[in-house]
């Protein structure tokens, strides 16, 4: 597992001291979408305010490509990434609320 740095967390709205230290299992099946998906981690596109909007999708086919995917596969990951791009998003946005409240 590598470590998570100030820079990651503030991403997410997160210090580095509220980030898990914990390993969590990834089922076999889901593997090449969360490959897919944490390579894509500096891909998020932001708004007008910094916050994140969502992934860049244009450059999934190159990243999917590079990791050895093919084309086909790369679409059957996309409805997988979509799943764990909302759920980013919603959790990111509920970690930025915290932030806010402080």
């Amino acid at each position: 597992m590598k470590e998570t740095t100030q820079h990651q967390a503030g991403l997410f709205g997160l210090d580095l001291e509220e980030v898990p230290n914990e390993d969590v299992l990834i089922w076999d099946c889901n593997w090449n979408a969360f490959t897919l998906f944490e390579t894509l981690t500096t891909q998020w596109r932001t708004g007008g305010m910094g916050s994140p909007t969502g992934l860049d999708y244009s450059v999934i086919p190159a990243t999917g490509k590079m990791l050895g995917f093919n084309k086909k596969e790369i679409a059957a990951l996309f409805p997988d990434l979509r799943v764990m791009e909302n759920e980013a998003l919603i959790t990111m946005g509920e970690n930025q609320k915290d932030v806010d409240n402080r």
